[in-house]
């Protein structure tokens, strides 16, 4: 195992897939992956499931447990979402909170700027931060 290089990572069920080679269609491989990126260095892994089917499940796995966080799904694309996340758990993280805490407080924050997109046009909703 690799020394822990960094405190967390986000990548989508996307990212994930390319970066292990699993390809992700469920929770059971999401857990999988999330494993296999934690091998690579990282503290802790939050795997990002806005593409997965049915609610919006971000899972965080600290190399002992995984926690699932789940909110609605909402319809469209949206730009923005996993930079503005990755910016959220980094602030929260600076502000003294744990990286779980971090993690939770950014996946209610970024469902509410979902929620409350802007809709310009037909193209991607664009976060209300």
């Amino acid at each position: 195992m690799c020394p822990q290089l960094t405190k967390v990572i986000t990548p989508n069920i996307y990212e994930a897939s390319v970066l292990t080679g699993i390809s992700i269609k469920n929770v059971t491989q999401m857990e999988e992956a999330a494993k296999e990126l934690r091998k690579m260095g990282p503290e802790n892994v939050v795997i990002t499931g806005g593409h997965l089917e049915g609610e919006a499940l971000d899972l965080y796995y600290d190399g002992f447990s995984f926690f699932r966080m789940e909110s609605a799904k909402r319809e469209g694309e949206y730009h923005g979402t996993g930079c503005a996340f990755s910016a959220a758990v980094t602030a929260l993280l600076a502000t003294g909170h744990s990286t779980l805490e971090s993690v939770r407080r950014t996946k209610e924050f970024i469902d509410d700027a979902i929620k409350n997109a802007y809709h310009l046009g037909k193209g991607m909703g664009l976060l209300n931060l």
